[in-house]
């Protein structure tokens, strides 16, 4: 946090000699301290990579500081805090100063930015699909403003941006730096002058979810992840990471660029995957498997390939299968198609009817690939072209609508990766082998 500019940073991990939190809390950037409510309670645990948080009771906040040195008016800035909380009952504020300007929690799975005291000045971001903070573990929640757009990150990922209709006007003289002001716990909270970019972002989940003293882990020496990282992957998550006790990590390794993604929050571990990745996770119905940041992926009409392994016997309504930005991705169909899909409009959908016999809902592994190469989409399942398309509209990918969504329906998935090229027919059957292949 230091080494990023932090204007302001509280651990909010201080504790007396009897375990209750110490009503000063050290403020490590600028001196200004803050204090613990009267309320406050150590609590049990704290994100890994920190170490311990402070507790508030309902309706009541955990932390004060003095506000003195934060952005003012429409100053670029970040703020930054872990949550912990079991309970979706009402809005919850998280954090917030001066006239208001913060992020709150509310009961229909949204994040609410405030940047001012209007009603107007309220921007609701809806979660994805099977993702929350109300679920008891600790998540890492991110919200910048540059002057123009606020956008809001949780544990690694975009959850979206919006471009403000007016201008920002934030005074200190609204009050204080207030932290949480709900039943939760806090932890690693910060205030920077400045935008956070998405590598600083994954840098400080990655660091903070894990004992890690390192964000990017070395590069993959098995043959399949060797083979992704050869041909030039610009993500590359196994979806194979398992705690000690066989659940799924909550970091999921990003091999390729360090944009480490995150297990969703009903994830679990598979009980099986292909032969040469070595683990897979289990998304169940109508919910997403992971979350990655989109930070370096292909925009506009670019190059690009999307890759994943996946197995499901469930053969109702459409499955994502993985999507990023503004909806490019594909999708599985209770038609028997492959649907590529290349925006937010109806007529950016392709569609693709498998072959007679060929089925992803068999319950075995399948290997899919979707290709673009600037003008034409292919779409491959096991090295088989299914079929390809030349588009007859413009391609323009935005990372603004948020990051790369592993999953959207009940199935496992394993070796997702995007690629910054479209991915030859050599190249997709050799991952199909190594793939399939003990390592």
């Amino acid at each position: 946090m230091i080494a990023n500019g932090a204007a302001l940073y509280m651990p909010l991990t201080g504790l007396n000699g009897d375990g209750t939190p110490a009503r000063i809390q050290d403020e490590l950037a600028n001196c200004l301290n803050g204090s613990a409510t009267s309320s406050a309670t150590a609590s049990a645990d704290g994100p890994t990579g920190i170490g311990g948080g402070i507790t508030s009771a309902s309706d009541q906040l955990a932390v004060l500081a003095a506000s003195g040195n934060l952005p003012t008016g429409n100053d670029s800035r970040s703020l930054e805090t872990w949550f912990k909380q079991d309970g979706d009952d009402g809005v919850q504020s998280l954090m917030r100063y001066g006239n208001n300007f913060g992020i709150a929690y509310d009961d229909n799975g949204s994040f609410v930015v405030s940047t001012g005291l209007n009603t107007t000045d309220l921007h609701r971001f809806n979660l994805p699909v099977g993702q929350s903070i109300t679920d008891g573990v600790w998540h890492h929640i991110v919200v910048t403003f540059d002057g123009a757009s606020v956008r809001v990150h949780l544990d690694g990922f975009l959850v979206g941006s919006e471009l403000l209709d007016v201008s920002v006007d934030t005074s200190l003289a609204g009050g204080g730096l207030r932290v949480g002001e709900h039943a939760g716990s806090y932890s690693g909270f910060a205030v920077y002058p400045a935008v956070l970019t998405d590598s600083e972002i994954a840098e400080h989940w990655t660091l903070g979810a894990s004992s890690r003293t390192d964000a990017c882990s070395d590069a993959p020496t098995d043959p399949y992840g060797a083979a992704v990282i050869a041909d030039g992957a610009d993500l590359y998550m196994p979806l194979a990471g398992l705690n000690g006790d066989g659940t799924p990590a909550r970091v999921q390794d990003d091999f390729a660029n360090c944009l480490n993604g995150s297990a969703t929050s009903n994830a679990t571990a598979a009980t099986d995957s292909p032969a040469g990745l070595g683990g897979a996770l289990t998304a169940p119905t109508n919910e997403l498997a992971a979350l990655a940041s989109s930070g370096n992926l292909p925009i506009g009409d670019a190059e690009r390939s999307l890759e994943t392994w996946f197995k499901t016997d469930a053969t109702d309504g459409d499955q994502w299968l993985m999507r990023y930005g503004n909806n490019f991705g594909f999708y599985h169909d209770d038609n028997g198609s492959l649907v590529v899909v290349t925006g937010l409009n109806t007529n950016d959908r392709h569609r693709f009817f498998l072959p007679a016999g060929l089925s992803v809902t068999d319950d075995v592994w399948h290997h899919i690939v979707l290709t673009f190469d600037g003008a034409t989409v292919r779409i491959y399942l096991d090295a088989q072209l299914v079929g390809f398309e030349l588009l007859d509209v413009f391609v323009d990918t935005s990372l603004d609508q948020g990051g790369l969504q592993i999953g959207d329906h009940v199935g496992s998935y394993s070796g997702v990766a995007v690629y910054p090229t479209a991915l030859t027919q050599q190249q997709i059957t050799d991952h199909l082998t190594v793939g399939n292949t003990i390592g």
